[in-house]
């Protein structure tokens, strides 16, 4: 089943971009709807691949279309190797309806 709703899109962090902690997710979509993220890190320590969630969050949309995070800590309890971050994001309905989900992966820096 294909929602009606229009998927957020991700205006910072930039796909690919390396990005230093604290992060503030941005973003447009319909306005005064709400948009749910989750940022999850994936790491590799000693040759193991970690993955982990970091937050999940719903936010606002003001009457402009526009979202924000407050800054979110990538600091990961272990400290790997080329830590790759996977941020997701969803338009949500009071019903409890959700976009399709919209998927940014960056590097920490």
């Amino acid at each position: 089943a294909t929602s009606a709703l229009t998927p957020p899109v991700i205006t910072q962090p930039a796909a690919g971009t390396g990005v230093k902690s604290p992060v503030t997710v941005k973003g447009t979509a319909a306005p005064e709807s709400r948009v749910r993220i989750r940022l999850e890190s994936a790491t590799t320590v000693l040759g193991m691949r970690m993955t982990g969630a970091i937050t999940e969050q719903v936010l606002d949309v003001n009457t402009k279309g526009e979202f924000a995070s407050q800054p979110i800590s990538l600091g990961t309890l272990v400290k790997g190797k080329n830590t790759e971050y996977t941020l997701t994001a969803a338009t949500v309905e009071a019903s409890g309806e959700e976009s399709e989900t919209v998927t940014v992966t960056f590097t920490g820096s």
